[in-house]
């Protein structure tokens, strides 16, 4: 028998949450299915209208973590006003995903862990990464006088078109951005992740961001 119907949402949310944090807690390996109904408030019965198995609940959390994630990044790049600020502001965003957005990086880290063990985590991640590069490959595009400096030559001398340009440039912001938030979550303070984002500011962007304008984009995006 299904959930009732006028509660299945409140109920399916409430299910992944407690299922995202059982992760955050305890970690894949450890994660119950017990454990995830006490925290939620329900049976272990009805956790299996939500989830398929083990994998899927690693799928569903990071899902979720990401959607909140992926909401937040896109209001605090929103606001930002001027030519490439937007891709300044997204940019700085991916130099400190790791220490602001630890929740999503922590799941992150977990599913990455089980990408040899699961066709469908490795699936969903890799629709997660394609994702993330398409953003960035928009942000590129919206301001192409001020960022992916000079299209990477081809092989021919011919040099490579702009959008092939944006394409190699995303992959490497999409990289900068993980590569940095594992380093982050693995040990904590190992790295500074407002002079990474500067860093790549100053790679892809308009130009670093000065000393003193805020660092975070939540700073930056109240004085705009």
């Amino acid at each position: 028998m299904s959930p009732k119907l006028g509660v299945a949402d409140t109920r399916r949310d409430q299910v992944k949450r407690a299922a995202l944090e059982s992760l955050m807690e305890r970690g894949f390996a450890d994660m119950s299915v017990k454990d995830i109904a006490r925290r939620a408030g329900v049976s272990t019965g009805i956790l299996y209208h939500y989830f398929v198995n083990k994998d899927d609940i690693l799928i569903q959390a990071l899902a979720m973590a990401f959607r909140d994630a992926d909401t937040a990044l896109r209001r605090r790049v929103g606001v930002v006003q001027g030519d490439g600020a937007r891709l300044d502001a997204y940019l700085l965003e991916a130099g400190t995903m790791g220490s602001v957005q630890q929740e999503a990086a922590q799941i992150l880290l977990a599913a990455l862990g089980q990408v040899g063990a699961s066709e469908e985590v490795r699936g969903r991640l890799a629709r997660l990464f394609a994702d993330f590069r398409d953003y960035a490959r928009e942000l590129l595009l919206e301001a192409p006088g001020d960022c992916a400096g000079d299209p990477p030559p081809s092989p021919d001398g011919a040099g490579a078109p702009y959008a092939e340009s944006a394409d190699v440039a995303a992959a490497l912001i999409v990289a900068s951005g993980i590569g940095l938030a594992c380093q982050w979550m693995v040990a904590p303070g190992s790295i500074d992740p407002t002079a990474c984002g500067r860093a790549l500011q100053g790679l892809f962007g308009s130009g670093p961001a000065p000393e003193g304008s805020g660092g975070h984009p939540d700073e930056v995006a109240s004085k705009s």
